[in-house]
């Protein structure tokens, strides 16, 4: 018979089941409690994936002789094929994740993912960031963008429209934009990479067919805006097979090699996830440099770069020390506005934004204001 042993409140606690006390001991000190280990993935041979996937999708390519690894000739058939049972894995990220005001009022917003607070929190910035006078222009940065909620991207984009509404269509889904209560009457400039993914790309074409003044920058997206069908592979394995792609408002599918942008600016993954840190930071294949952040460049330096323009160590974008600069809402200084920015797709948006908003207040408003009284 075992014997019990008294508790600190009364009660006994029996000692004769092995590793109780201990058990219990360590859930009241807060130890951590045993998890499975993780199942190994098994991939199959690759003439036995493709088969297995051409069945799926007959128009895959099937495998060339360098695809000697079913992982890589897996990947190699994105955006038709994503790994992972979830098409969207980081979609913990916040909606934004960043919210900033430059100097010349050109207002900053960062999406992380396209989801159902997307559109309150749009909203909500886009006011805020009016609040302190009318914005010259926003720029929308939708680099490394992600989300599987469609039907929030489209909604999303109307917050931002100013023309009449269009319908996008994905499988039987229909969404229809609307109108703006309060449109945005300045240039709206969308930055984008091959990270923008799904409801983020959808998002960007949207907003450039919905609203009047818009234009997108970098480079070409992943071609996922479409929707997704798993297709279990081995016991261990799924992988996303595409199915119905999205239809854009003149009735085209969304392409696989991703939205075009107007202008494209072509920066490595690498240096845009380090600019995505800190902007004002010279970048070098994905490391900053040792001079971290710049001051307002003085007569001598300019003329030194105006004679060696080319240094691999120095920014060869002309005029860096004419572009506008930024600091995080409500802490604009003279310091931070003697910084220049180094991301070369934002330094570009933020110009052009200051170009158009120059030559806006340059332009006569009526006939009689350029001096012409007939």
């Amino acid at each position: 018979m075992h014997r019990p042993v008294p508790s600190s409140r009364g009660s006994s606690v029996p000692t004769g089941r092995p590793g109780f006390l201990a058990l219990l001991l360590g859930i009241a000190l807060g130890a951590p409690a045993a998890t499975a280990a993780p199942t190994e993935v098994t991939w199959p041979p690759v003439a036995e994936l493709s088969a297995k996937l051409r069945s799926e999708l007959p128009s895959l390519p099937a495998p060339d002789p360098a695809h000697t690894n079913a992982e890589v000739y897996a990947r190699s058939l994105a955006p038709w094929v994503l790994p992972g049972t979830d098409t969207n894995p980081a979609n913990t990220s916040s909606a934004l994740l960043r919210t900033n005001l430059y100097p010349g009022a050109s207002g900053y917003l960062r999406v992380g993912t396209v989801g159902p607070s997307l559109v309150d929190s749009l909203r909500s910035a886009v006011d805020g960031l009016g609040q302190s006078g009318p914005l010259s222009g926003l720029v929308l940065d939708l680099r490394f963008a992600n989300g599987t909620d469609f039907e929030s991207g489209i909604a999303a984009a109307s917050v931002l429209a100013s023309n009449d509404p269009v319908e996008f269509q994905l499988g039987p889904n229909t969404w229809r934009t609307r109108r703006s209560d309060h449109p945005l009457s300045v240039p709206i400039l969308i930055l984008v990479n091959r990270q923008t993914r799904q409801a983020a790309e959808a998002l960007a074409a949207a907003i450039r067919t919905i609203a009047a003044k818009s234009l997108v920058l970098g480079s070409p997206t992943a071609g996922q805006a479409r929707s997704y069908r798993p297709v279990q592979v081995s016991d261990s394995l799924t992988l996303q097979v595409a199915a119905d792609a999205l239809r854009l408002p003149d009735g085209s599918e969304f392409p696989a090699a991703g939205l075009t942008p107007d202008l494209r600016i072509s920066v490595s993954e690498d240096d845009e996830r380090a600019y995505a840190a800190d902007e004002y930071r010279r970048v070098l294949q994905g490391r900053p440099l040792a001079s971290a952040r710049l001051g307002r460049l003085n007569e001598a330096e300019l003329v030194r770069r105006r004679r060696n323009p080319r240094s691999p160590f120095e920014d060869s974008r002309p005029h860096d020390e004419e572009r506008l600069n930024h600091s995080d809402t409500g802490n604009t200084s003279e310091a931070d506005a003697a910084r220049a920015v180094q991301d070369p797709a934002l330094a570009v948006a933020l110009d052009l934004i200051s170009g158009i908003a120059a030559d806006t207040a340059a332009a006569p408003t009526s006939p009689g204001a350029s001096g012409d009284s007939r």
